[in-house]
C-alpha cells in the first residue's frame, strides 16, 4: 500500500517549478497522496531492497535543494547528502539505483547543465556507504552519444541508470546511447559494433532501464524506439528484441498524400525516420533514418518524392520513394520548412535564418532574403491561390534557454524577395 512518486518538470511550455513537483507518498495504494519533500525536479525515488524504512531520492532543478536525499522513516522526512557530488546549482537532472545484493552500494547519473534540457555534461557517481558520501567514477568519459559530427549529451531529455541485481559492479547508463561498466568504475559505450551511437544495442535515446526481479537476465529498455527486451542482461544486441506489438506510439511530425493514389502516404516520425505506405496505412516501410520531418510528393510528377530530417537535411527520390539522394543541409530549425511552389514543380522553398529557394528541383539553393532574422524560421507557407503571398514565423532562437520570448511574423507580397 506504500507507494512513492517523484515529480519533475515535464512540460516546458507550462514553465518550470510547478507547484506539484517533489516527492509524494501514498499509504493507501495510490488513492490519496501527500507531498513529503517539497523540491523542484524530483526525478527518481527508490526503496532499500530489504529495509522498507530506507528510501532514497535523486533531485535536479539546479538550485541548493538539488542532489541526493535519504529518508529513514519510509519517506515521511528527508535529509540531503551531497558530499562528493558536484555543485547542486548545476545539477539539472539526477537518477539513482541501488545494488540488490550489496545495498551499501548506490550509483547516480547526474546531468550538469547551464540549461534544463541539452548540451550539458553527464557524470556518474558511486557510494559505498549507503549514500552518505559519493565519488565520481569514470571521470573524463563522455556519457552522451557519439555521432559522426562528434559527441552529444542530452541528459536533460533522456537519462537513466540500472544496476545488475546479481552483480554490484555491473551497471548500465542510458543517454543518447547505452554505456556499461563491469568493474563498477569505468564506463564505455555498449554498441553492437562500430564507433558511433548508430550502432547502439537498440534504438537511440534511452529513457528507462529495468532489470526483471524474477529473472536478472531480462533487461527491459524504454527508448525512443519503444520497448525492448534483452534476454541476456544487455550483453548482445541479438538478444534485444522489440516488444512494441500493439503499442500505437509512433509520433508523426508531418504526413503527405500522393496526388492521385489515396493509398500512398509518406510521413516523418519523431526519431523513427520517414515511412511510406502504399496500402492506405496497413503496412509502413521505413525509407529514411533520423527524425522524419517535412515531406511531400511532386504535384506534377509524383515519382519525385521529397523528404527531410531534423534541422533541414533535405533528400529527394525520383522513383516513388524506393531510395533517396541527398540535396542540401539547411542547418535550420528542428522542423525546417520545406515545400514546393503550388504551380511550378521546379521551385522549392526552405529556410534557416533566411528564406532559401531552388529553381531546379532541389539541385541547388540560393538565398532569397538578404538579411538574417534574429532566430531560425520555424514555419513558412505560400498562398495556393496567389503565390506572391508568403508568410513565415521565427520560433526557437539563440537565447541561453533555447526558448525565445520574441516571435516574429513576416509577410511577403512579391514571392519572398521582401
Amino acid at each position: 500500500n506504500v507507494v512513492m512518486a517523484a515529480l519533475a518538470s515535464g512540460n516546458h511550455y507550462l514553465g518550470s517549478n510547478l507547484s506539484n513537483e517533489g516527492i509524494w507518498k501514498s499509504n493507501d495504494g495510490g488513492q490519496t497522496w501527500s507531498k513529503t519533500l517539497d523540491v523542484n525536479d524530483a526525478y527518481d525515488v527508490l526503496f532499500h531492497p530489504t529495509d522498507p524504512n530506507l528510501v532514497y531520492a535523486g533531485i535536479g532543478g539546479m538550485n541548493s535543494s538539488s542532489g541526493f536525499y535519504i529518508s529513514t522513516d519510509q519517506g515521511n522526512s528527508w535529509t540531503q547528502y551531497n558530499s562528493g557530488l558536484h555543485t547542486p546549482e548545476l545539477n539539472s537532472r539526477m537518477h539513482i539505483d541501488i545494488s540488490q545484493t550489496n545495498p551499501n552500494i548506490l550509483y547516480a547519473i547526474i546531468h550538469q547543465s547551464g540549461t534544463l534540457f541539452m548540451n550539458g555534461t553527464s557524470r556518474a557517481y558511486k557510494s559505498t556507504n549507503a549514500g552518505t558520501t559519493w565519488v565520481q567514477i569514470s571521470p573524463g568519459v563522455n556519457l552522451g552519444g557519439r555521432w559522426i559530427y562528434g559527441w552529444w549529451d542530452q541528459g536533460g531529455y533522456d537519462l537513466c541508470i540500472a544496476v545488475d541485481p546479481t552483480d554490484p559492479d555491473h551497471v548500465f547508463i542510458g543517454n543518447v546511447e547505452l554505456h556499461e561498466t563491469s568493474n563498477g568504475s569505468n564506463f564505455a559505450p555498449k554498441r553492437q559494433f562500430g564507433s558511433y551511437a548508430t550502432y547502439s544495442l537498440v534504438h537511440n535515446d534511452y529513457h528507462n532501464l529495468v532489470f526483471s526481479k524474477s529473472n536478472p537476465n531480462y533487461l527491459y529498455i524504454g527508448c525512443d524506439g519503444g520497448v525492448y527486451l534483452s534476454t541476456d542482461g544487455g550483453n548482445t544486441a541479438g538478444s534485444a528484441g522489440s516488444r512494441n506489438t500493439g503499442l500505437e506510439i509512433s509520433q508523426f511530425y508531418r504526413v503527405a498524400a500522393h496526388q492521385t493514389n489515396p493509398d500512398k502516404i509518406i510521413g516523418g516520425l519523431q526519431d523513427n525516420g520517414t515511412a511510406l505506405t502504399v496500402d492506405g496505412g496497413n503496412n509502413w516501410n521505413q525509407v529514411l533514418h533520423m527524425d522524419g520531418m517535412e515531406c511531400f510528393f511532386d504535384h506534377t510528377n509524383p515519382n519525385n518524392v521529397y523528404a527531410s530530417a531534423q534541422m533541414g537535411y533535405l533528400v529527394k527520390s525520383t522513383n516513388g520513394g524506393l531510395n533517396f539522394n541527398f540535396l542540401f543541409d539547411v542547418q535550420g530549425a528542428w522542423i525546417t520548412p520545406f515545400f514546393m511552389h503550388p504551380t511550378d514543380n521546379s521551385t522549392l522553398y526552405t529556410a534557416n535564418k533566411r528564406v532559401l529557394r531552388s529553381t531546379d528541383g532541389g539541385n541547388s539553393f540560393s538565398q532569397l532574403t538578404t538579411t538574417d532574422e534574429h532566430a531560425l524560421i520555424s514555419s513558412m507557407d505560400q498562398s495556393k491561390v496567389n503565390p506572391d503571398i508568403m508568410v513565415f514565423v521565427t520560433g526557437m532562437g539563440d537565447s541561453p534557454t533555447g526558448m525565445d520570448t520574441v516571435i516574429t511574423v513576416k509577410v511577403s507580397t512579391d514571392e519572398g524577395y521582401n
